[in-house]
């Protein structure tokens, strides 16, 4: 796949479908101060992913936030800290002073956000994204 920028979602969903042959939309956060830059193919510790740039403007300013998508089913999804929210958990993490979220979906897909933004922005970012509903339909 070519590395695609300022594309629509519908072009970056159509995409990562194709790149993971199973479907895979890209994350769409409730603010309007989030907007998808792009998305590429990448790697994430020896595994296949697809990485997206988000830029987003919180309450501490404009932040980038990246966010692998990968299929983790044979994976282990740990963080420091886990966090439960709404029947999901959340897996907290801070590498390399970077604030950075992940969890697995009910299929087996991993998402893992990192910014430098204040890990509680980023935390909130995660929930308000429509991933932890489409997760918790895929469920019931």
């Amino acid at each position: 796949p070519t590395p695609a920028i300022n594309p629509s979602r519908g072009e970056v969903s159509a995409s990562l479908t194709r790149y993971f042959d199973s479907p895979v939309a890209p994350p769409r956060f409730a603010s309007k101060q989030a907007r998808l830059d792009g998305w590429q193919p990448a790697s994430l510790k020896g595994y296949e992913a697809a990485q997206l740039q988000y830029s987003v403007t919180t309450r501490s300013g404009r932040h980038l936030v990246t966010v692998h998508i990968l299929d983790a089913r044979n994976l282990e999804l740990r963080g420091q800290r886990r966090v439960d929210v709404g029947g999901q958990t959340l897996w907290v993490d801070r590498p390399f002073g970077f604030s950075a979220v992940s969890y697995r979906d009910g299929r087996g897909m991993a998402y893992v956000f990192t910014s430098e933004m204040p890990e509680p922005e980023l935390i909130d970012l995660v929930v308000s994204s429509d991933i932890l509903h489409r997760i918790g339909e895929r469920l019931r």
